[in-house]
């Protein structure tokens, strides 16, 4: 059986999400922790962070990205070797060590897309390697709005994370504020969904059906970390309330939308049950057979990776 993925962690790191929820998704069973055999140390005397997991369509392969206290943020794979992901190494490639590269998502094409702070809208696409575990063919994804910089009121709007659909024909992107002060980022203020759709051999961003799209979805909460069904109709993603933000309470919640077809905006979305609204909790990843539903989970320092699966 194979199994079953923005920028967020460690950049919003002083965040959270939750109000008087509606719970919905009870089909998925009880959290547990996903393990990776052999990681390397990583911050804090502890073994690598594993953030903003990502399952390859064969489902072969996972993808995630180091903390915030890890180089900035890398990108990291693990293969599935007799039912166990087993850690592989930094993905071939990508990384600096001097900017952040995370949020990871591959379509069935192999073309993998990620976040690369150096990039000037802050996302890049390339080609997955799988035997040799390197992306090849880098270049920056512009089909989105610019990294706008807006000093003398201490803020800069950006790009935090992308998921492309399976089929290689939708992205959907976390745009974002965040304060500045002393020539570096310093909190997120602001947080939605924008969607960004391929037309011919090109994406083309459209605002007036980006919003078309989300018009249940975006609200004065932070709404990032998205994650599509491989038939794209169902949409998993993070939201922080923008209380517990204003007020530093560490939780979030992951929350579930579904629409009859991939025309439609999708419809109000509700709150995953099983993993709850008191964790802080991001970037969900749904398995290519649909059932396992994987996200990280802050616990003490670091971020680790769970799962709950459905029938």
């Amino acid at each position: 059986m194979t199994e079953g993925r923005r920028i967020t962690g460690g950049l919003i790191l002083i965040l959270l999400a939750v109000g008087a929820p509606v719970l919905a998704g009870e089909e998925f069973g009880i959290p547990e922790r996903v393990y990776i055999d052999d990681l390397p140390p990583g911050a804090f005397g502890q073994p690598l962070s594993t953030e903003e997991p990502f399952i390859s369509r064969e489902g072969r392969v996972l993808f995630f990205n180091s903390g915030d206290k890890e180089n900035k943020k890398d990108l990291h794979f693990a293969r599935l070797v007799h039912g166990r992901w087993v850690y592989q190494g930094e993905i071939g490639g990508v990384n600096s060590r001097s900017e952040t590269q995370g949020a990871a998502s591959l379509d069935r094409g192999g073309n993998l897309y990620y976040v690369d702070t150096r990039a000037p809208r802050m996302l890049r696409v390339g080609h997955w390697q799988e035997s040799s575990g390197t992306v090849t063919a880098i270049e920056d994804f512009t089909a989105v709005p610019a990294r706008r910089p807006e000093l003398f009121r201490g803020r800069i709007h950006g790009n935090m994370d992308i998921e492309i659909s399976a089929d290689g024909n939708t992205a959907v992107i976390s745009r974002a504020t965040w304060g500045w002060e002393g020539g570096s980022v310093r909190y997120i203020q602001t947080a939605n969904l924008l969607v960004s759709r391929r037309q011919g051999k090109k994406f083309v961003f459209n605002l007036e059906e980006s919003e078309r799209l989300m018009q249940n979805i975006n609200t004065d909460d932070l709404e990032y970390a998205a994650a599509l069904s491989a038939n794209g109709l169902e949409l998993f993603f993070t939201r922080l309330a923008a209380d517990d933000l204003a007020h530093l309470r560490l939780r979030s919640r992951i929350m579930r939308a579904t629409r009859a077809s991939d025309k439609e905006p999708f419809g109000p979305p509700q709150t995953i049950g099983s993993i709850g609204t008191r964790d802080f909790v991001e970037g969900p990843a749904l398995s290519p057979d649909g059932r396992r539903l994987y996200y990280h989970r802050k616990t003490g320092k670091k971020f680790h990776l769970y799962r709950v699966t459905r029938p």
